[in-house]
């Protein structure tokens, strides 16, 4: 057990009860200053640890919140996920673009890092966009080429833009759209780009 010591003759004892009592007996005036501290020790210690605990609590859920907003709102090209694990969405829609009758070729790694993983990005040279968030939300297909650093909208794709003689054609499993950039990412949707001489058959 802690003796406790009179700080002013130095006397031991077992309980802070038994010092107060030594104290208005023996030296009241040290009884009337008396430290508020060594009276509430122990409240003191324990309202601390309270304390600490709810700043601890109050940083963790601010910072689950936090990310939990910039998931839902932060832009695609900006978003670093950082791995596979501990996504909550994951799929792929196929895309392929026809410029001028011949079929470009898309890269793999679009959207891939040393540092870095892009919600959306692919892995082979198949036109496999993969969509990956740790939150369920919606990514365009205009979020896949602003990751890309290309070019695509409802007048142009890359370099290639609508003129007198050629027009721009997006096609959704086989159906024609006109929200180009706008347009949803879904999963297993094929997404058919054609820039093309006008009266050209896709």
């Amino acid at each position: 057990m802690d003796e406790i010591k009179c700080p002013k003759c130095e006397k031991t004892f077992t309980t802070e009860d038994a010092l107060e009592m030594h104290k208005k007996s023996k030296h009241p005036e040290e009884a009337k200053k008396s430290p508020f501290f060594h009276t509430h020790k122990k409240k003191i210690k324990t309202w601390g640890i309270v304390l600490i605990v709810l700043l601890a609590l109050g940083a963790g859920i601010f910072g689950l919140s936090k990310t939990a907003v910039d998931c839902n709102t932060i832009p695609a090209p900006e978003m670093n996920i950082g791995s596979h694990s501990g996504v909550s969405q994951h799929i792929h829609t196929q895309l392929e673009i026809y410029i001028n009758g011949n079929k470009e070729f898309i890269p793999p790694s679009v959207g891939l890092g040393q540092n870095f993983m892009r919600p959306l990005h692919t892995h082979e040279a198949d036109g496999i966009i993969h969509n990956e968030s740790p939150c369920a939300r919606d990514f365009t297909l205009g979020e896949f080429f602003s990751v890309w650093g290309k070019t695509f909208n409802k007048n142009c794709i890359f370099d290639h833009c609508v003129d007198e003689n050629h027009t721009l054609k997006i096609l959704v499993n086989g159906k024609e759209n006109s929200e180009y950039e706008d347009i949803l990412l879904k999963d297993s949707d094929k997404i058919q780009i054609y820039y093309e001489e006008k009266n050209a058959t896709s």
